[in-house]
């Protein structure tokens, strides 16, 4: 079974779908998937984005099973790195993926491109994610590598591999170093310029001894879990890379 191991129900303050709909919805899809509901300590915004992990992991096992993982998505900053690294300790985990979603204590949703250049903010954020990366070996999977170009209004969208080869290659090397892996974020996969961008990342993941992956739709609706996942195992086919999710915090895959 394929997971889908980046899925947000209303515990997550971005979100309003019930979990028994998203299960459901994964059933139908015949994909496992992992709630994966946020956790930035730090990230100011006009809804919540901490979880409060002393609901949501009680009330939730009674969904855990062979199809339905708990995890958590933390936001990794240097300020919360310790605070960070005792919350992923905790054993009811079966999944933790590490996201950048501030840079320099600004949300990059929101401000990362204000007043930057495209050259400046992607520095900017490549340059915390390898700060990050370095400084939090206890994660899992790297999440949605390609977020900024979300929100980016600059041309090209994508922060390209051989405009910043030298961050990608430090990143790389540093999780295959840390035994971590990455995810293949699929929110985008239906762009052909970020399919391309994806795919030349990806490829070169694999080169400097990247092995795995995660899926993630970023679900934050039913209808949007296992998005692009037939383009994502194409894709990942032809790579050589092998889909892969948690269960205990152990890595699992087919066969």
């Amino acid at each position: 079974m394929i997971f889908d191991s980046h899925v947000h129900s209303y515990m997550s303050g971005d979100s309003h779908t019930p979990p028994e709909e998203e299960i459901r919805r994964a059933e139908a899809l015949g994909l496992g998937l992992v709630f994966t509901e946020h956790m930035d300590y730090d990230l100011v915004s006009t809804v919540s984005f901490e979880v409060d992990v002393e609901k949501y992991l009680p009330l939730y096992e009674k969904f855990r099973g062979p199809g339905v993982c708990l995890g958590l998505e933390i936001g990794l900053t240097h300020q919360s790195n310790e605070w960070n690294a005792a919350l992923a300790k905790d054993p009811r985990l079966d999944f933790v993926l590490g996201s950048i979603h501030m840079v320099n204590g600004l949300d990059i949703y929101t401000d990362l491109y204000k007043r930057r250049t495209r050259e400046e903010a992607a520095t900017a954020y490549l340059e915390t994610m390898l700060q990050m990366v370095r400084e939090n070996p206890w994660f899992d999977s790297l999440a949605h590598i390609d977020y900024p170009a979300r929100v980016n209004p600059y041309a090209p969208q994508d922060l390209l591999y051989e405009e910043y080869s030298t961050y990608y290659d430090l990143i790389f090397r540093q999780l295959v170093e840390n035994g971590q892996i990455i995810e293949l974020n699929t929110r985008r996969l239906g762009k052909p310029e970020a399919a391309r961008s994806l795919y030349t990342l990806y490829k070169r993941y694999y080169e400097l001894g990247g092995r795995y992956v995660t899926l993630g739709s970023d679900a934050h609706v039913s209808e949007n879990i296992g998005h692009c996942f037939p383009q994502a195992r194409v894709m990942l086919d032809e790579i050589g890379l092998t889909p892969v999710w948690f269960m205990g915090r152990k890595m699992r895959r087919n066969g």
